[in-house]
């Protein structure tokens, strides 16, 4: 009895612990996953939600440059469903958020508020937030990358991070 017990425990753990609300976290599009490499240019990632939320996602190049890629300034932000497939920067977006990256490794940084991120009728919120988009680093990209995921974390909450293929 007893061990059915513990083996019944040992399963159902990991199926209480909150994960967070990122799954699925990968560069490139769920057509890139599949295969089809020519869908690669146009997406940065895809993963899909654990729960609805409203996700922002930041891009670190090989400079030190920091991009907010969504919610994209000016467009109003929606929430996602759970369990859908998300890809970002959109696909109507298209890979403009690449020009003038520097080459080499680059980091997507992700975070999900379960309330809609920082907005207009609230705007110190609404400045951190809006601070991505002018963030300019002169270091290097880890502190760059450090830096950029403290601000995400301190705004929206915990932060995922996703390196380029084959960076650190």
């Amino acid at each position: 009895m007893a061990l059915a017990a513990g083996a019944a425990l040992v399963f159902l753990v990991p199926a209480l612990v909150d994960r967070g609300p990122v799954r699925d976290l990968q560069l490139g599009s769920p057509l890139v996953l599949r295969g089809d490499d020519a869908a690669a240019p146009a997406h940065g990632v895809s993963f899909r939600l654990s729960r609805p939320g409203f996700p922002v996602l930041v891009h670190v190049d090989a400079g030190g440059e920091v991009r907010l890629l969504y919610p994209v300034p000016a467009e109003p932000t929606r929430q996602l469903a759970a369990g859908a497939a998300v890809m970002l920067p959109t696909p109507e977006q298209g890979d403009a958020w690449r020009s003038g990256l520097t080459p080499g490794c680059g980091t997507y940084l992700l975070a999900v508020a379960t309330e809609r991120p920082p907005a207009a009728e609230r705007p110190p919120a609404a400045e951190r937030l809006a601070a991505f988009a002018a963030l300019s680093m002169d270091d290097d990209r880890r502190v760059a990358v450090r830096r950029a995921a403290d601000l995400l974390r301190d705004t929206v909450g915990a932060v995922e991070r996703l390196d380029d293929e084959g960076c650190h």
